[in-house]
């Protein structure tokens, strides 16, 4: 899904809604083929928790490398997007997870 960006100012994938909040973080985060750690981050709660990350896991966006994901809820269409910030190969990629 295409990024929607207006004045600075994230929009919704789905409905194009402006009203987007950040509500969780998942950081992947491991060095080319490692183990790694887990990080998640609530800042409504204030809570984070942090975990092994397995080679072979399969939710870490970046198949090789180190992701973030954040989670928005949208306060137009009541849905829950998920932003990725994945690397490969020296590039940087930033999309919405389809």
């Amino acid at each position: 899904m295409k990024i929607n960006v207006v004045d600075n100012e994230l929009h919704c994938p789905h409905c194009g809604h402006e009203h987007v909040h950040h509500v969780q973080t998942f950081m992947y985060c491991r060095s080319e083929d490692k183990e790694g750690i887990f990080v998640t981050s609530n800042p409504i709660s204030g809570l984070v928790s942090q975990s092994k990350l397995e080679l072979d896991d399969e939710g870490n966006p970046s198949v090789r490398r180190h992701a973030t994901v954040l989670m928005f809820f949208c306060e137009g269409c009541q849905d829950s997007h998920a932003l990725m910030i994945t690397q490969h190969k020296g590039t940087t990629f930033i999309e919405w997870e389809e």
